[in-house]
């Protein structure tokens, strides 16, 4: 089996983070999850001094939801090409869904919304135009950075393409459980 340095989520949240992390979980590794806004807001402030991102992060494997919406921090759309150049033979995830549907989950996910709004400026529907043009964005970016680079990104709807998850990972780790399941749904 190949040995994989780090496995980043570069999706956005809303999009089955939670789930993405119990799959590594239940697989063995040791992976990290949004660590209450800390590990985005760690990462940016390695990038400011200088460190290598993970810094203080070093033993985790995988890494899910780096936000800190507060601060309006989110490393997956800021230094997922950093974080390949400072962690190579990593393997990427771009985690997505129906665009409709997380906006859906995010108009719903507790407080979400406003917060947006707070630091953007915008009403709702500016803040739902702005997250649908930062997911076209981002997903664009995404697939052009690693469009050489099959092997390093997984491109998968976390709907109905579950099993790609299994499929990609098989070649780097031993699958034990092949469930991704339904964690963290929010609640409307």
């Amino acid at each position: 089996m190949e040995k994989v340095n780090k496995i980043f989520q570069i999706g956005f949240n809303k999009c089955g983070t939670v789930s993405i992390y119990n799959f590594f979980e239940s697989n063995g590794l040791k992976p990290i999850h949004w660590d209450m806004g800390m590990l985005a807001t760690t990462i940016k402030r390695n990038h400011e001094l200088k460190y290598p991102l993970l810094s203080g992060y070093e033993d985790y494997d995988c890494f899910t939801d780096m936000e800190e919406v507060q601060s309006n921090t989110f490393i997956h759309l800021t230094h997922y090409k950093e974080l390949d150049k400072q962690y190579p033979n990593s393997k990427f995830i771009l985690n997505i869904r129906p665009i409709d549907k997380w906006i859906n989950s995010r108009i719903h996910h507790p407080n979400y919304l406003n917060i947006h709004k707070k630091i953007t400026g915008l009403d709702e529907e500016g803040v739902i135009e702005h997250w649908r043009n930062q997911w076209n964005e981002h997903i664009t970016s995404v697939q052009e950075y690693f469009k050489d680079r099959p092997k390093d990104l997984l491109v998968f709807d976390i709907e109905n393409e579950s099993h790609k998850l299994v499929e990609f990972f098989s070649e780097y780790i031993e699958i034990k459980s092949t469930e991704l399941g339904h964690y963290n749904k929010t609640k409307k």
